[in-house]
């Protein structure tokens, strides 16, 4: 399988490096814009505190929780002997979640301040990982609810509820942005996310050895997994770093 996706890769950047642009017939712009240019409509774009305030707080808001999902797989597939497929299963359940947040926030959550919104995001997030505390100590087993379930249902939506936030985080940073930079912006933005979930899994296995997480000892895990709900509180107060709509909708105007 893995010969499988590296030869498709493998294949892919083949194509792309020897396709020539000009040979698929693609619109040309009316306006040929530089990269020293883009870079110079990014920075300018930065330079103003509410977006540089925003984009800061959501890199630290991914970069300071550890992330444990590799402890959290390992427990569950070789402490809980839970087949794979279960897991699979889970993944499917959260990207699932994902689209249908799509639908409920276009309808439902439109209206609500970002701010606000973003906020919420961040602490049912921690209110998960404090669950997972529970799940692993075996909390939710001696109530009588399954393993396989709380991993499906559970564990699938943490697993993706990361990336929830990043919605109207997006939508706010379309109306923050000064007019013809939204692509540079949106490519900042996701660089900055990539490299902030980076720090968050070297800082999630530093966590792990720290609290003495081993292949056979999972007895200090409630402890990582409680010092990570408390990181993902953190951020909620410092939410003030993100702009109020109504203030971001003034200075649009104003532009």
């Amino acid at each position: 399988m893995f010969f499988l996706f590296s030869l498709t890769v493998a294949l892919q950047l083949f194509i792309i490096v020897t396709v020539r642009e000009s040979s698929l017939n693609l619109p040309r712009s009316s306006s040929r814009v530089g990269l020293r240019k883009q870079l110079s409509d990014l920075s300018v774009a930065l330079q103003k505190p509410e977006i540089a305030r925003s984009v800061t707080w959501l890199a630290a808001s991914n970069a300071i929780v550890p992330a444990l999902t590799g402890t959290m797989f390992f427990y569950q597939t070789q402490y809980l002997n839970i087949n794979s497929s279960v897991l699979g299963i889970s993944k499917v359940f959260g990207q699932a979640a994902m689209l249908l947040w799509s639908v409920i926030y276009n309808r439902f959550l439109k209206s609500v301040p970002s701010k606000k919104l973003i906020a919420a995001i961040q602490g049912v997030m921690a209110v998960f990982m404090l669950s997972d505390v529970l799940f692993v100590n075996g909390v939710y087993r001696s109530m009588g609810v399954p393993d396989l379930l709380y991993v499906i249902v559970f564990s699938g939506l943490l697993e993706v509820l990361f990336f929830f936030k990043l919605l109207p985080f997006n939508i706010l940073m379309a109306q923050l942005c000064p007019s013809g930079c939204e692509g540079s912006l949106m490519a900042f933005v996701a660089s900055a996310t990539a490299l902030s979930f980076i720090v968050s899994g070297y800082l999630g296995v530093a966590l792990s050895s720290f609290v003495g997480v081993t292949g056979s000892d999972f007895s200090g895990f409630p402890r990582a997994l409680l010092i990570q709900a408390v990181c993902t509180v953190l951020p909620v107060y410092w939410s003030s770093c993100i702009p109020d709509d109504d203030k971001t909708s003034r200075n649009r105007k104003n532009e």
